[in-house]
């Protein structure tokens, strides 16, 4: 059986990179994905940006900049009520994430324009979005 503390661990090394105390709904969920994979189910993440502020992005998108090669193997994004995050960051997670992106659940549109528009054309290229 594989250590649930893999698929923690570069969470939290990219959170000391940035300075940032790591975020205790990403610790969960990351740790969640190895207890799949422990099962033999799909490794998917599942974040809730409602957790999140900003200063966990710089070290969550260094994760996902590096999703192609890791054992998530898929990514479900949910938002469910108003919060101040910067959309460029969403934005920012949601093109590197790529073609592992799953789900795209967002409630309240308040990170923008451009946020939208991404979203939308995700929308044409692979019907996933709730």
């Amino acid at each position: 059986m594989s250590n649930p503390a893999n698929q923690t661990r570069p969470y939290i090394d990219c959170c000391w990179r940035h300075g940032v105390l790591p975020n205790k709904a990403l610790l969960s969920a990351f740790f969640k994905v190895e207890v799949k994979k422990t099962y033999h189910r799909l490794c998917s993440l599942v974040v809730f940006l409602d957790d999140l502020k900003d200063a966990d992005f710089l070290p969550l998108l260094d994760i996902f900049m590096e999703i192609d090669t890791s054992e998530i193997e898929a990514v479900d994004i949910f938002h469910n009520s108003s919060c101040d995050l910067n959309g460029e960051y969403v934005l920012l997670l949601l093109r590197a994430i790529n073609q592992k992106l799953r789900v795209v659940n967002v409630r309240d549109a308040t990170f923008g324009k451009e946020f939208l528009r991404y979203v939308k054309v995700l929308e044409y290229d692979a019907p996933r979005l709730l």
